[in-house]
Formats: structure tokens, C-alpha cells, sequence
């Protein structure tokens, strides 16, 4: 809280207070004068005429990621293009930072890994995708194309990001193709 410990006011005068969680928190509750008033980000007492008192309580940030891998079909001729799209939703209540998706490419018998629309980096079979912040209620999406060769293709998708998210298991998602002759 901001200015912290004891703020001297004219009587009549107002005094505001911005209360300011430090990263990888968010704001629980603000009490003025033994009330609670939500989790305010700031707070004025105006016409000061008596004492108040203010208090906040924080909490770890959270939020809920959600992945969904889908193709735009679920059977391929043998060198066809496989689009997947992959999707990740903020489901909150707070903001998630350094969202990380890890794409599992498939073997280069089954598919060949072409390009991403999401500015991932390619090591080995695996895809890195660095998303950013993903807001409340937000998503991002991006897209994968692989060409087609041969078998089942199981290919899968998970996230990760530096914001605790209370709900593991929504965080990968795999999808299976069929490639035929």
C-alpha cells in the first residue's frame, strides 16, 4: 500500500492509496476502517475529518490454462498437408505470464514437420512456442503444418507458464490422424 504506515492528513482533506501487489501476486482484499471492500487497486478517503484504516491481503496469482490441439481433418492422403491448430485459453483469475507451449512432433516416418504460424523454435522433435502474457479470458492460437506420410500420427501439445495454474488437467492435449494410401 502506497504511501505505507502512518499518513498524516488535513482535516477536510482526501488521501488516496493505491495498493500494489508484487509479481506473482494479486490482490485478495482491501479493508477500510474493519470493512471489506473488494479487491480494490486503489482507495480514497475523502473530507478527512477522523482516523481510518486500511489493509490489504494478497494471494499467489493463479490462472487456469486450457490447450486444444484440433486438425482440419481426421484422415490424410499420404503427402497431403496436416494443419493443426492449437489454442491456448486463460481461464484466469489472473493473468499468465510466460506462457510456454511444447508441441511433440510426430517421427519423420509418420510426418514431416513444414512450418508454425506462433514463432516456435524447432529442437529435435520437439516445437517451442513462447506465447507471452495470455490476459483473463484471452486465448492465443497458432498454427502447425507437417506433411503427411505414413501410419497413425499422434501428436500432442502442452502448456506451461510461470503463473501457478490450479488445474493441471486441461494443460495437454493430443490428436490422432489416420495418413492413408
Amino acid at each position: 500500500i502506497s504511501p505505507s504506515g502512518s499518513v498524516t492528513v488535513a482535516s477536510g482533506a482526501s488521501q488516496t492509496f493505491a495498493i500494489t501487489p508484487n509479481p506473482g501476486y494479486q490482490i485478495a482484499a482491501v479493508t477500510v476502517d474493519g470493512v471489506s471492500v473488494g479487491a480494490v487497486t486503489g482507495y480514497t478517503f475523502d473530507n478527512v475529518t477522523a482516523n481510518h484504516t486500511i489493509s490489504a491481503n494478497f494471494m499467489s496469482a493463479q490462472a487456469d490454462l486450457a490447450i486444444f490441439k484440433l486438425s482440419d481433418k481426421d484422415t490424410y492422403v499420404r503427402s497431403s498437408l496436416i494443419i493443426y491448430s492449437i489454442t491456448v485459453n486463460n481461464y484466469g483469475p489472473s493473468e499468465a505470464r510466460s506462457v510456454v507451449v511444447k508441441d511433440n512432433l510426430p517421427t519423420t516416418q509418420q510426418a514431416t514437420y513444414l512450418s508454425n504460424t506462433g514463432g516456435c523454435t524447432k529442437s529435435g522433435n520437439m516445437l517451442t512456442c513462447n506465447l507471452g502474457t495470455i490476459a483473463v479470458g484471452q486465448s492465443k492460437s497458432f498454427n502447425i503444418t507437417e506433411t503427411a506420410k505414413h501410419g497413425t500420427v499422434t501428436n500432442s501439445a502442452s502448456v506451461t507458464s510461470s503463473t501457478i495454474d490450479p488445474n493441471s488437467s486441461n494443460d495437454s492435449s493430443t490428436r490422432v490422424v489416420t495418413i492413408t494410401k
